[in-house]
């Protein structure tokens, strides 16, 4: 065989082969695209989905806080409305008539006085009400009901809204109506809060 013709056959086998090695390239190519696209596909989908659920959470997220937020704000106000409910009870007993006020002094004074024989201290905007008369008119009702009936007005006064502080000794027996609706307003609220908010069962 000439060389020519050697020449010509390796030619040939080599743009076969070359022919041969670009369709399988070509082929390659195709099928590293097509999976590329199928898994970018894939990802785009899982990333859709994660931005849903990661949105739906977040949106759940923002609600739960708003709603929190809301119960908040709702028991914030229920809380103030039963603080003014007091407040109104409170000035209520500060404004009685000089009548009602002692009336109302000498009830407690009969169910809180122990011995008969305490001092009592009142504030100054009381002198002209808890006269020593008053005092004897409780006294005799102390007696009625088997106590010794010898309170006295202690000469000391403190500043308060109403009300008395009863003194034996070192006791002390705060009777004042501030004091008295500070004990008085945990073992009420709730029944407070039925009667403003019967019927809204909000918060």
């Amino acid at each position: 065989m000439a060389l020519e013709d050697i020449l010509k056959r390796i030619r040939e086998d080599a743009h076969k082969e070359a022919e041969k090695i670009r369709k399988e390239a070509k082929e390659r190519a195709e099928a590293i695209l097509e999976e590329s696209k199928n898994e970018a596909s894939s990802i785009r989908e899982s990333l859709i989905k994660e931005g849903k659920a990661s949105s739906l959470k977040e949106r759940r997220r923002i609600l739960t806080l708003s709603n929190l937020e809301s119960r908040k704000e709702i028991l914030k106000k229920k809380q103030s409305l039963i603080g003014e409910a007091f407040q109104m009870a409170l000035q209520h007993l500060e404004n009685l008539s000089n009548g009602q006020y002692c009336s109302t002094i000498k009830k407690m004074l009969l169910q809180t006085v122990e011995s008969g024989e305490e001092e009592v201290i009142i504030s100054p905007r009381d002198e002209k009400r808890m006269t020593p008369s008053f005092l004897e008119e409780v006294n005799e009702g102390l007696a009625e009901n088997g106590k010794s009936g010898k309170l006295r007005l202690s000469p000391e006064r403190r500043e308060f809204s109403g009300g008395f502080i009863l003194r034996s000794g070192r006791k002390e027996i705060k009777c004042t109506f501030t004091s008295i609706f500070k004990v008085k307003r945990e073992e009420l609220e709730g029944e407070v809060a039925s009667i403003l908010f019967r019927g809204n069962r909000s918060g």
